[in-house]
């Protein structure tokens, strides 16, 4: 395990308990901790087919894109 690996799940508790818009239920730690792992799994993937700087675009493609799809579906 390299040091970045676990930085997306490590940030979901206190993203959680800090967020405007999150309720602070079971399930949403649950979800949230879910979707860093996931994160840091494609991350980790990424790394292993290409170099890490590569692999950090990626992630940064990656929530960027869900990130627009958010904000259109607020508008």
């Amino acid at each position: 395990m390299t040091a970045s690996e676990g930085r997306f799940a490590n940030v979901a508790t206190p993203t959680v308990l800090g967020g405007d818009n999150i309720p602070a239920h079971d399930l949403t730690f649950d979800i949230a901790e879910g979707i860093g792992n996931l994160l840091d799994a494609f991350q980790a993937y990424v790394t292993q087919v290409r170099d890490a700087e590569q692999a950090n675009d990626a992630v940064t493609e990656l929530l960027t894109a869900f990130l627009k799809e958010a904000e259109k579906r607020s508008s």
